[in-house]
């Protein structure tokens, strides 16, 4: 009789006990994928992100070249494509960067908040492949360190936006200053 009446307490009690230690896993590996689903969100945004920041990579280079060699150069491409492709660009970084909306702050014209710093930098290549549509080479070349400016700091923005994983590189993988001419390598 003593045992039965022990057993009809303990029985609940292990019955409970287990049921809240199956909850607690439940309840941890839920959090597991929760934490793990995050990741692979981040991750898929900074792929998505880094596609993006190569093409504009790309767009600046080639505008870079534009401002160096000239429309004439078969490396280039023309202004008209580079002013559509630099516009596409600012469009997609949009996605990624919208416009912040502050009360204190005087946004865009049309009342659509403030650009953030590192759409800057694509716009300023959209404007120079613009303005290189009317001007000629000779005046150009001027700009190809504007152009060359406005990379750097977006690439540097960039690193920022991805965080440490793409802007640490340890001691030991420090370069050397390579000369610009060949002849000197």
């Amino acid at each position: 009789m003593i045992v039965v009446a022990i057993a009809t307490v303990v029985t609940p009690v292990a019955v409970a006990a287990l049921a809240f230690v199956q909850w607690r896993i439940s309840e941890a590996n839920t959090q597991r994928q929760r934490q793990i689903e995050a990741a692979r969100e981040a991750r898929r945004r900074d792929d998505e992100l880094l596609h993006w920041g190569d093409a504009v990579l790309t767009c600046m280079s080639r505008i870079e070249t534009l401002c160096e060699f000239g429309p004439e150069s078969k490396e280039s491409m023309s202004p008209l494509l580079l002013v559509s492709e630099a516009s596409a660009l600012v469009d997609r970084g949009r996605l990624f960067f919208p416009n912040v909306e502050t009360d204190d702050l005087v946004g865009d014209d049309d009342g659509r908040g403030l650009r953030v710093a590192i759409l800057d930098e694509v716009v300023r290549a959209y404007y120079l492949a613009k303005f290189a549509i009317a001007m000629p080479h000779d005046d150009l070349t001027r700009f190809k360190s504007k152009i060359r400016g406005a990379r750097r700091r977006f690439v540097k923005h960039l690193q920022v936006e991805m965080g440490a994983s793409l802007t640490k590189s340890a001691r030991e993988k420090i370069g050397v200053s390579v000369s610009p001419d060949p002849n000197r390598w």
